[in-house]
C-alpha cells in the first residue's frame, strides 16, 4: 500500500517540480511511475511526455516522449 501511496506522490511531485523550476515552460506528464528500493534506488517513468514552450508559454517548441525513463536516487 505504502509502495502505491509513494509513487502516486512521485507522480505528482515531479510533474510539480518541473513546472516550478521552469516557470511554466516546460510541461511534464508521466503516464505510470514505478518505484525500485534494491537493489539501487530507482524511479522508473513510464509513457512520459515532455512539452516545451517558447517564452510567452503558448507556442510547443518540443514535444519529446519516451516509452521509459528511469532515474537513479542517490
Amino acid at each position: 500500500m505504502i509502495h502505491l501511496l509513494f509513487a502516486y506522490r512521485a507522480k505528482e511531485i515531479i510533474q510539480s517540480i518541473v513546472t516550478e523550476e521552469t516557470d511554466g515552460k516546460v510541461d511534464v506528464k508521466i503516464g505510470r511511475v514505478g518505484f525500485i528500493l534494491f537493489p539501487s534506488t530507482r524511479l522508473d517513468l513510464f509513457n512520459t511526455k515532455l512539452v516545451f514552450l517558447d517564452s510567452t508559454g503558448k507556442n510547443k517548441i518540443y514535444d519529446i516522449q519516451f516509452k521509459y525513463l528511469g532515474l537513479q536516487i542517490n
